[in-house]
Parts: structure tokens; C-alpha cells; sequence
């Protein structure tokens, strides 16, 4: 039995160091294999950039068909379907003649970046001049094909969710279900969907072009008009002229038998009285649009409005947009109120702004401009500080605007023009904000980006072998439990079997092991 649990003991020990062995073995092969396996990762472009030339429509889900209009439509200030329907043509490219000739390339579409104009105003300066300049900034900025431009409510509002996405979509739909179902000439259904389609585009008008609506009033009328229901139509045609006084009918959309009417339509509002309009907002300051067209800031009076339905939008940086529909008669001035809802995220963007303003034209920004980039997505900031210089008269003074580009991608300043802008009665000298955003953006790379010097490269993460997969774990186990048993075996073959004094112990032996546990 003693020489038995040696062997016994021995063999566990050889047993599990085979195993220690075996583990180590497969662990070899395994990275051996993983190593072959593995080939030179194939150069891919940096986060945010162009997609490979090579790529297809089926590749890009946001790809456009071949002379697709290069506008896009969206909330807030993007073209609608009006715009949607018009084409852009190819360049001088001619098809290839000839054996040798080789089929054209496409040329690849360059990039738009995101852009935004951040207004930093000192102690108090005016609002309503503050107003007019960062406006016509921007609108400056919009007609830059290089640049998705913005304005920072818009950019906030997407971040926020706070964009009636579905409500625009289901306008839009109606609107389309209206036009369709006076192609299959059912006209009654026609004029109630677009009926209803011109109700729900109203109710989102702060966010789309006002020209979807004034085209959602004419296809009604047309309708009507199709359907012999000429007061319908004339009713129709000059609320629409009430407010669109110099639409002009698209000849791609509708039928020419609708420009008589407008005409006369247009004819009769004319010689109609004249109301006026306060607009009033909470908080006070709001920018008043009255039918599409900038008109000042509030608390205001608009003055010349025909009698009827007129649309007043309001808009605020921190705020959400809002709308109120005036009905103007005469001889009783009419007063709305537009009461604005505050942006739940415009206060990550001020702490922003208010940390960065301080350190305007340094050659790179703080860190803390990455919540802008992150919160807005934007690719380029335009940072307006405006400041008095000179009070030339009642309502007449000058204006000092600095202008500063940073390129958010790498906090890098990428161009700085100052302009002196006159202001009459809250409106800026004219042409000298395009002025300054011509000179602003001359020179500018808008597809070189610089690496951020300051931001460590991140690092790669390296997939961890669990301890019980390695095989040195196994050894030493395998040694530790060989030593225990080999200790035990030679412990028990050394024992002398031993009884009480007094007796006399006979049979077979029987021991005992006892662990403290």
C-alpha cells in the first residue's frame, strides 16, 4: 500500500503536467494560425471623410441620381419640393468617340462642411443691430456651395429633436397624396387632401420654405378651378396673393389656364384697405418675420398689410421657434404675441461660447470648443464680435465686426478679417457683411484639416487571453497539486502506525487525514 501511493502520486503529477504541456501547445498553434491569418490592413480614410471613389449608389444609401439638384430639402431652411423638381446639368463633359476613346470619369462631388455663425457680443450692445449683422452673415454664407450653412437655432434644434420632423413629413405627404389624386382626376378627393395639406403645412411653416405652402394653395385652387367651383377658387387664389403678393405660377407644375384667375385675383387685393400689425414676443428682442420676410425685432409695429390671413414667424437664439397667424382688417390694428419656449440645450452652447470668447484669435482654441462641434456638428465656426465705434447720429452709428474662422475639426484659426460696418435705423451699410465673408474665406482649404498637436493617438485595443486559456496557468497548477500529493504520499509512508498504552492493536490500519478548512 505505501509503495502504491507513490506511484499514485507520481502519476497525478506526470498527468497534469501533460496537460500544463498539451495547453501550451494549442495556445503555440493558435497564435501561430491567428498570425498567418492576419494581413496588412487595407489604408482606410481618416473619421469624416470622403468615401473611396470606387464606391456605388447601392454603397452610399445618401447618393443622388446622376443631374439631381444639389440642394437638399429639410426643416428649417433647406429647399422643399418645388426645389426638389428642378435639375442641374452636367458640364461641358461630351461622350467619348472613337476605339481609343476611354469613358468619362465621374468627377467626384466635393464635400460641404458645416458651418455657423457664433455671435460675441460685449455688455450691452444692441440686440436688434446684433440681429441684422450675424443675418446677413449668414445669408452671405449660404450662397457658398462649399458650405452647409445654418443658422444656430436650426443647429440646436436638430441636436435638441426639437425639429418637427414627422409633422413636416406628414404635410409634405398630403400634400403630395393631393397632387396625385388630381392626376387620376379625382378631383373631390383632391381638393379635401389639399385642403388639408395647406392646414398642415401652416402649422410647420417656421420650419420650410414658405413657397410649399404658396404652391400647396395654388395646386388647391387648381383643383378647384378643375371641378367648376370658381368662388372656391377665387377665395383661394386671394388668400394666397394676401400674402404671396408676387408669386408666379411654375408652368412645369401647373396648367396655364390658372393665370387669368391669379391675375384677377391679384387685381382685387390690390385695391384693398391697409391694416397694421404689433407684434409682441416673450422674451422680448425676438427676430418677426411677416410672411417669409424679415421685418425687425420685437416689440414692433408692421404697417401696409392687406386685409386677410398673414403668417408672423418668431425667432430667438436660446428659443424655440414660433408662429402666429394675423388677421389684419382695417381700420382696427391687429396685435399678436408670440410666446417662445426655451431650448433645453442651448445652455451647453453658451458655456461654450462665453469659455472661448475671451481667447478669440489665438492660433488654437481650448479644448472646450469640442462641446460645440459635438453638440452642433459643425466642421467651421464663424465667431462675430461686434462692438461700437462711433455714435454718428439719432439712429446712425458705426459698428466694429470681427470676424474670426476656426475650423473645429483641429480648434485651428484658419483666417481673421475685421470690417466698420454704418448702421441706420438697425440696418447694416449694404454689401459690406459679404464683403467681409468674401475676405474671410479667401485662401481658405476648406479639405486640408490639421491634426490637433495636443490630442494623443488612441490606442489600439489588443485582445486579452483569459488566464484559464493560458498554459502556464495549467503548469503551475499541475505543479502545485503534484508537490500536495507527493507530500502526502511521502508523509503517509513515513508515519508509524501507533496504539494507547496498554493495548495491543491488530487488524488492518486505517488513517485518517484531517485538513484545517
Amino acid at each position: 500500500m505505501r509503495r502504491s501511493h507513490q506511484f499514485v502520486a507520481v502519476g497525478m503529477a506526470f498527468l497534469l503536467l501533460l496537460s500544463g504541456a498539451s495547453a501550451r501547445s494549442k495556445h503555440d498553434r493558435k497564435g501561430k494560425k491567428h498570425t498567418d491569418a492576419v494581413a496588412t490592413p487595407a489604408k482606410s480614410g481618416d473619421e469624416g471623410g470622403d468615401p473611396p471613389a470606387t464606391a456605388t449608389k447601392k454603397d452610399d444609401p445618401g447618393a443622388k441620381p446622376d443631374g439631381a439638384s444639389a440642394g437638399q430639402a429639410d426643416p428649417g431652411g433647406a429647399g422643399g419640393p418645388s426645389a426638389a423638381s428642378s435639375a442641374v446639368t452636367g458640364g461641358d463633359a461630351k461622350p467619348a468617340t472613337g476605339g481609343d476613346a476611354k469613358p468619362a470619369t465621374k468627377e467626384k462631388k466635393a464635400k460641404r462642411l458645416r458651418s455657423t455663425t457664433l455671435p460675441l457680443l460685449e455688455k450691452n450692445f444692441s440686440e436688434p443691430i446684433a440681429v441684422a449683422l450675424q443675418r446677413e452673415m449668414s445669408d452671405v454664407l449660404k450662397r457658398n456651395p462649399r458650405l452647409d450653412q445654418k443658422e444656430l437655432d436650426v443647429r440646436l434644434a436638430e441636436f435638441a429633436q426639437e425639429m418637427p420632423f414627422d409633422q413636416v413629413e406628414l404635410a409634405r405627404t398630403a400634400y403630395q397624396n393631393g397632387r396625385e389624386a388630381f392626376n387620376k382626376l379625382e378631383l373631390d378627393s383632391a381638393i379635401l387632401t389639399l385642403s388639408d395639406a395647406v392646414d398642415q403645412l401652416i402649422a410647420v411653416l417656421p420650419y420650410i420654405k414658405k413657397q410649399e405652402l404658396a404652391d400647396a394653395m395654388m395646386a388647391l385652387a387648381v383643383a378647384q378651378q378643375q371641378r367648376n367651383k370658381i368662388p372656391a377658387m377665387q377665395s383661394t387664389l386671394r388668400r394666397l396673393v394676401t400674402w404671396r403678393p408676387t408669386y408666379q405660377v411654375d408652368s412645369d407644375q401647373f396648367p396655364p389656364a390658372i393665370n387669368d384667375p391669379l391675375e384677377a385675383a391679384r387685381s382685387y387685393q390690390s385695391q384693398q384697405p391697409q391694416g397694421l400689425v404689433k407684434v409682441l414676443s416673450e422674451p422680448t428682442g425676438a427676430q418677426v418675420f411677416v410672411d417669409g420676410e424679415f421685418a425687425g425685432t420685437a416689440p414692433m409695429t408692421v404697417e401696409h398689410l392687406t386685409v386677410g390671413e398673414h403668417y408672423i414667424t418668431f425667432k430667438k437664439l436660446g428659443f424655440k421657434r414660433g408662429l402666429r397667424v394675423a388677421n389684419i382688417v382695417k381700420d382696427r390694428p391687429a396685435q399678436v404675441l408670440g410666446k417662445l419656449d426655451r431650448s433645453e440645450k442651448f445652455l451647453l452652447v453658451e458655456q461654450a461660447i462665453a469659455r472661448v470668447g475671451p481667447t478669440m484669435g489665438q492660433k488654437r482654441l481650448d479644448k472646450v470648443v469640442d462641446n460645440l462641434r459635438e453638440t452642433l456638428f459643425l466642421d467651421h465656426a464663424i465667431f462675430l464680435k461686434m462692438q461700437r465705434a462711433a455714435t454718428l447720429s439719432s439712429g446712425v452709428e458705426d459698428v466694429t465686426v470681427n470676424a474670426y474662422l476656426y475650423d473645429l475639426r483641429s480648434r485651428s484659426l484658419l483666417s481673421e478679417k475685421s470690417e466698420k460696418v454704418r448702421v441706420q435705423n438697425g440696418v447694416p451699410a449694404e454689401g459690406v457683411m459679404a464683403l467681409l465673408a468674401d475676405k474671410l474665406y479667401e485662401g481658405v482649404d476648406y479639405d486640408s484639416v490639421e491634426q490637433r498637436p495636443d490630442d494623443a493617438p488612441i490606442p489600439v485595443a489588443v485582445q486579452q487571453t483569459p488566464l484559464y486559456k493560458k498554459w502556464w496557468f495549467w503548469t503551475a497548477i499541475g505543479v502545485v497539486v503534484a508537490g500536495g500529493a507527493s507530500a502526502l504520499a511521502v508523509g503517509l509512508t513515513l508515519r508509524e502506525p501507533s496504539c494507547p498504552d496498554g493495548h495491543t492493536c491488530t487488524g488492518n490500519l486505517v488513517y485518517s487525514l484531517q485538513i484545517p478548512f
